[in-house]
């Protein structure tokens, strides 16, 4: 009996609890500040690019490409048929 509430609540664990404690609460993460990455950010302001999505990185210039349109044509993606 005791092993299989043992075994009950080590699934509990590996099913619930884990994926709080570590993902969701951050448990055992380590924060880096982002200068010690060697890396420089610049935001765009640019008005036509306000929904960005796909994310590639150059790694040898360090430049982010990202796939981007207006909030307007992102809706139009994906037409819902009726």
């Amino acid at each position: 009996m005791v092993t299989l509430i043992a075994g009950v609540l080590a699934m509990i664990y590996q099913a619930v609890f884990r994926n709080l404690l570590f993902t969701i609460l951050g448990l055992d993460k380590t924060v880096h500040p982002l200068e010690s990455f060697g890396v420089r950010c610049e935001r765009i302001r640019e008005p036509g690019l306000e929904a960005c999505e796909d994310m590639w990185l150059h790694e040898p210039s360090g430049l982010l490409y990202i796939a981007c349109s207006d909030s307007l044509s992102k809706t139009q993606w994906n037409p819902s048929y009726v």
